[in-house]
């Protein structure tokens, strides 16, 4: 084995020496669970951001570990693996996630009194006789209710990146919450000159589903509220379908008639503050945060998001929940007869 300076002062160089590597490097999860990793099995390169390594001293440290296989001339002749310590890097990435919360909360006190007291004055009998004083505080109005969009990101932004948001399954019935939804954002897509209509395919057998309605239904208003931002004219279909690829479960649809994505934004759709240079989408605004979350979202329910698009033409978000969404921070395996019983009696 071959080793540099830094990972003899990581493992010990006393240690390094006639050892294998399963019993050099104890790595553990974010959530305390034992990571193994069989270098048998791997066929090409892996990365891990969220581990952590014990050191001489029987403390952890954080690390991103990166394995490759090594091969010369096609043959096989051993592995690479590169660990790097990242705890200052988690440090700063705490501290800013800790800022973000607390200037969050600080906030959103301020702008619930401001938006009560516009609310208020648009309201008769103080609702002003002037147009231009109506005018300028529906003006304030939409202002605050931005601000408010973007402290909500904020807020789910730390507690997502921090999984302190709680996933408490109970059962769902996705028609209804569709049908719920339909009828909170209607007045938003008239204000538009958007349609909004429900869609269930009635061959798509919608089966009992448990997970959690808040996370679901939070995925979904950031699915419709884009759509409808990113449409002009036209219908914004919230639909259940069942995709050949996911025959189990609950597939969600938000389709609209609007801008598309452009091809060299639909790899980073998905990334933190990302904000497309198009100039159809930079005129809307936003945080670059709506669909991170929603993605990370999706994955604390053991579920998955993805698109399908034709630019100029619209978009299609698809959520697919499992029969039975498992937080995966949760220890705990749920039994199968447990599960078995949950469905017998829905």
């Amino acid at each position: 084995a071959l080793f540099n300076h830094m990972a003899s002062e990581i493992v010990g160089q006393d240690q390094i020496l006639n050892k294998s590597i399963k019993d050099l490097l104890a790595f553990k999860s974010v959530d305390d669970k034992d990571e193994k990793f069989d270098l048998k099995q791997l066929v090409s390169t892996h990365e891990r951001e969220d581990l952590r390594l014990k050191v001489p001293d029987g403390s952890y440290m954080n690390v991103s570990l990166s394995m490759a296989p090594y091969i010369v001339d096609g043959q096989h002749k051993g592995y690479v693996l590169i660990i790097r310590d990242i705890t200052k890097d988690k440090t700063i990435e705490q501290e800013r996630s800790e800022f973000i919360a607390v200037a969050a909360h600080e906030l959103r006190t301020p702008l619930t009194i401001a938006e009560g007291d516009v609310s208020f004055l648009l309201s008769p009998p103080y609702l002003p006789a002037d147009p231009q004083a109506v005018h300028m505080l529906n003006g304030a109005m939409r202002s605050l209710t931005q601000l408010s969009h973007i402290i909500n990101d904020l807020t789910n932004l730390s507690r997502v990146d921090s999984e302190q948001l709680d996933v408490k399954v109970e059962p769902l019935n996705p028609m209804q919450l569709l049908e719920e939804l339909k009828a909170d954002f209607s007045d938003q897509a008239k204000a538009k000159g958007l349609s909004i209509v429900t869609e269930f395919d009635p061959s798509v057998d919608v089966p009992a589903t448990l997970t959690s309605r808040y996370v679901v239904q939070e995925i979904l208003i950031t699915l419709i509220s884009n759509a409808i931002k990113f449409t002009e004219q036209g219908v914004i279909t919230l639909a259940l379908v069942r995709p050949k690829d996911k025959p189990d479960g609950v597939t969600f649809c938000v389709r609209d008639t609007g801008i598309g994505i452009s091809y060299s934004d639909q790899k980073k759709i998905f990334q933190k503050f990302f904000l497309s240079e198009d100039y159809m989408t930079r005129i809307h605004g936003g945080t670059g945060l709506g669909l991170y979350i929603a993605k990370k979202l999706a994955d604390r329910l053991t579920g998955s998001l993805w698109f399908e698009t034709d630019l100029g033409k619209g978009s299609a978000f698809y959520l697919w929940i499992p029969p039975y969404s498992r937080d995966r921070k949760d220890q705990a395996e749920v039994a199968p007869a447990e599960a078995k019983e949950f469905f017998n009696n829905v």
